[in-house]
């Protein structure tokens, strides 16, 4: 089977039937096996220049960021929710408890 074939079918296994998602397989899979650019670049004869390879890094760490604030934020609202009625609450409880007014 051919690289594009596995990577439109992948795509498609994932719901995602977009031309984008498709080069991304096809990006990842070719990075998973170490292989070259497919578009040759020029380069200056200088050995430290073509010699240096350069590995991209995980993304998953911006997951993270964005799960920390979300989860912030939700902890955040829960909290401001959970206080005000007991807030409410425990100034009704001041006002009935108290001396007649």
């Amino acid at each position: 089977m051919d690289e594009v074939t596995i990577a439109v079918q992948e795509a498609l296994e994932k719901q995602v039937p977009h031309p984008n998602a498709v080069r991304q397989v096809l990006q990842k899979r070719s990075e998973e096996r170490m292989e070259p650019s497919p578009i040759a670049i020029p380069l200056p004869d200088d050995k430290r220049v073509k010699d240096l390879n350069i590995k991209t890094h995980a993304l998953i760490g911006y997951d993270q960021i964005n799960a920390t604030a979300d989860d912030d934020q939700q902890r955040q609202q829960a909290s401001t929710n959970t206080t005000l009625p007991q807030t409410r609450e425990a100034r009704s409880n001041e006002y009935y408890s108290g001396s007649p007014g």
